[in-house]
């Protein structure tokens, strides 16, 4: 029986049995001092006697109430929310259950109170996964499952270019913004001047100012919103994480003025402002009350370890109150090193995250730690990125033969560069070969990740003409759609999101070049990861599009067996959707390239080659689903 488990990260850890405070216990024993609080989530860490005796006292009273009636809880929390919220905030929604919901919510109302379509936000910020928070961000633009109709996105990643932004256009509802900017590694400098000329840039345009401070409540110092600290108001807070302590709990606190310009059922979320999660969220804000006066100790003491640790001679650490960042001045290969602190990290029993495009160390731990052990730990911590810093950034890496943290690979004579040239000059006339060097594939990379194309990313080598990245583990989709015990569900699932990154690309302006199932890798949580940008196509951009999304989905099917059910009703999926993309005619017309080009007997062939026969097969069934013509025969037009 397969995991029935529907998630898309396959879990690599033995799932957790025991936790309390700052450390958590696996099924297999291993036992970890938890340095992110669970994705942010516990400020307080794990089993807190206030929290979880709030939570048993309610269950015996009230688990659940509807939408038209309230709960003791719920309005005692709301009232404690709109009385601690900076001056001029003071409504309260809270029949929401996660930060999403929040931020999805903060958008309806600005849209809604300014009339205008559009929300305005930075290049590279997380705000939520619902259909249309997804498409705040800049790596899913284009995603079928992201509305991106009605995010317009800075030029830059900074809070200038924000302002410059709002300044520009008069369609904006609201901008949106982490005063923390997680997301973005945390800030490099003060922020108060740039956040109050965004301020006055919004009140002049008529703007709303919305703060997502779902990562930041809880980690402040100098009070409870981000307010305190810079000084600046915004029209609408977002909360979540950590206001519940623990619990699926979050909320809006907005100007009065915009109260009601939502009707019933716009954002009234079944399992939102639950008497649980309430009360919990009632336990946890108290706590957090009781320890503002501690916590700039604490944030001082946080920081004096950090600068013991790292040496800042070699890492960029950034801090903003309770929550860290870190990562090494060197820029190139940080990808690889964050993954070999994460990996080094979880094998001494600390648990970290990532962040700013998985380049940065994200430290925020639960205000339970004893600084005496969390010092220890970030000593640990320290080490392992010494170490690995040391590893992949400051020795001269070696081949894939004999290295696996770092690959060099030489830009040399394709050796598929002939079949490539063949195929493009029969089945797409209009395009050539090309080779990028290792400026120009350092740049794809960089321009794919950023778009949140998966991708090993390319470090043009100084003064040789080589590529260094880091070295990705797993097999390749080719092996995993071929092997037999591969389940028709991750066959399906893998080969669909293979296709989907590189529409993605397409529709941003990139073509990649060379996409096919070898050069994807699948790692042990299932995860997708593009490798080998060397070969591109020169050419109409449209037509390049259409050949490597048919190329794609043709070598895809290739890969998977025969006998496999599924290919077919993957077929007939995949080729819709380059029907719907590029119209029947040219879709047609490059399948009939193709079946000319893998009919010849005398084509080039290379090492993965099939026998004609598996390309032509599918090549004329793919034709008459997307002719409609059923009787299709094999004489190329």
């Amino acid at each position: 029986m397969n995991n029935p488990v529907m998630t898309a990260l396959r879990p690599v850890y033995a799932p957790i049995v025991d936790a309390e405070g700052g450390y958590f216990t696996l099924r297999d024993g291993r036992r970890f001092m938890d340095l992110a609080s669970q994705t942010l989530n516990l400020a307080f860490g794990q089993r807190a006697a206030a929290v979880t005796d709030a939570v048993i006292g309610q269950a015996r009273c009230v688990q659940f109430a509807s939408s038209r009636f309230s709960t003791v809880p719920f309005l005692e929390l709301s009232a404690e929310l709109a009385r601690l919220a900076p001056a001029g905030l003071d409504a309260v929604s809270l029949k929401m259950s996660d930060g999403s919901d929040a931020v999805e919510t903060a958008m309806k109302i600005a849209m809604l109170h300014t009339r205008r379509p559009h929300i305005g936000c930075l290049p590279g910020a997380w705000h939520g996964e619902t259909h249309l928070t997804l498409g705040l961000a800049s790596s899913h633009r284009g995603r079928i499952l992201a509305d991106d109709r009605v995010a317009v996105h800075a030029d830059e990643p900074t809070i200038a270019a924000l302002t410059q932004l709002v300044a520009a256009r008069r369609d904006l509802a609201a901008v949106i913004i982490d005063p923390l900017m997680v997301a973005q590694g945390l800030p490099v400098e003060d922020m108060r001047e740039q956040l109050q000329r965004l301020r006055e840039r919004c009140d002049g345009a008529g703007t709303l100012l919305i703060f997502d401070e779902i990562q930041a409540f809880g980690w402040s110092v100098g009070g409870l919103f981000t307010t305190d600290v810079h000084g600046v108001s915004p029209d609408i807070v977002c909360l979540g994480k950590a206001l519940g302590a623990g619990m699926p709990l979050a909320a809006v606190v907005a100007r009065d003025e915009l109260s009601a310009v939502l009707g019933y059922n716009d954002a009234e979320f079944t399992g939102g402002g639950g008497p649980l999660a309430c009360a919990a969220g009632l336990a946890g804000l108290e706590a957090l009350i009781g320890i503002q006066d501690e916590l700039p100790v604490r944030a001082e003491q946080f920081g004096a370890a950090l600068c013991e640790v790292f040496d800042r001679s070699k890492f960029d650490v950034r801090r903003v109150g309770l929550v860290a960042t870190i990562a090494p001045i060197q820029g190139r290969l940080r990808e690889t090193w964050a993954n070999q602190v994460v990996e080094g990290a979880a094998a001494a029993g600390l648990f970290v995250r990532l962040t700013d495009q998985n380049r940065r160390l994200l430290v925020k731990p639960p205000h339970v730690l004893a600084m005496e052990e969390l010092r220890a730990g970030l000593t640990r911590l320290g080490r392992i990125a010494d170490e690995a810093a040391s590893r992949v950034l400051w020795r001269l890496p070696g081949s894939l033969a004999d290295e696996t943290t770092v690959v060099r690979k030489p830009l040399r004579s394709n050796r598929h560069a002939g079949y490539v040239t063949a195929l493009l000059d029969v089945a797409a006339g209009d395009l050539g070969m090309k080779v990028r060097g290792p400026g120009a594939q350092q740049k794809l990379t960089r321009d794919l990740a950023g778009i949140g194309v998966p991708v090993a990313p390319m470090y043009a080598v100084p003064g040789a003409d080589a590529v260094d990245y880091g070295f990705v583990p797993g097999r390749t989709l080719q092996w995993v759609l071929s092997a037999p015990e591969t389940p028709d569900s991750w066959v399906n699932g893998l080969a669909l999101r293979h296709l989907e990154v590189v529409v993605r690309a397409h529709d941003n302006g990139m073509v990649i070049g060379d996409r096919w199932p070898g050069n994807a890798i699948v790692n042990n949580r299932a995860e997708l990861t593009l490798i080998d940008f060397e070969l591109g196509y020169d050419g109409p951009i449209h037509v390049a599009a259409l050949f490597e999304e048919a190329f794609c989905i043709l070598q895809t099917l290739v890969a998977i067996p025969a006998d496999r059910r599924i290919r077919d009703d993957l077929s007939a999926r995949m080729l819709d959707q380059l029907v719907a993309r590029h119209g029947s005619q040219q879709a047609a017309a490059m399948l009939r390239g193709l079946v000319r080009f893998y009919g010849d007997p005398a084509r080039p062939v290379h090492s993965h080659s099939d026998p004609a026969s598996h390309y032509t097969g599918l090549l004329l069934a793919a034709l008459s689903r997307v002719t409609g013509d059923q009787h299709q025969d094999n004489t190329p037009n």
